[in-house]
């Protein structure tokens, strides 16, 4: 658990590719609104490291107050992270980093922040991609 002044993010360079790139966020998200994580991670919580999974997970999470005890040490109000309860499914091990989307009935997703880490039952977090746009932007400019 760790609850930071910035949040835990990294860009990394890679070759141009005929992809089309997510929507970033430029609005914060909303108490109630249900996301979607997805990741390769562990799939027991024995030994994560000897479960990894082999296909591409997705847990639908709902996002609470920052406040609510179950986020402390997760989060904290006004912080970069924001907190998530479990919906369907959880982000574990080797998830981190991976993406906190929105579902949108149109199939468009925008990327609404990072996964950072979960207590493996109810609760979840990720880091904001709204609040961390100016650095984002500074850095792709580079």
């Amino acid at each position: 658990k760790r609850v930071g002044s910035t949040a835990d993010m990294m860009l990394i360079k890679v070759q141009p590719m005929k992809v089309r790139t997510a929507r970033l966020a430029t609005a914060g998200v909303r108490v109630g609104q249900i996301v979607r994580q997805y990741g390769w991670g562990a799939t027991c919580t024995e030994d994560e490291n000897a479960c990894q999974s082999p296909v591409l997970k997705q847990s639908d999470l709902r996002v609470v107050r920052p406040d609510d005890p179950r986020c402390e040490g997760y989060t904290a109000p006004g912080g970069p992270d924001f907190c998530m309860e479990k919906v369907s499914g959880i982000p574990a091990g080797g998830d981190s980093g991976g993406p906190v989307m929105s579902i949108a009935p149109s199939g468009t997703e925008t990327l609404l922040g990072v996964f950072s880490g979960s207590d493996r039952e109810t609760v979840a977090q990720a880091g904001e991609v709204s609040q961390q746009l100016a650095w984002i932007r500074s850095v792709i400019r580079r």
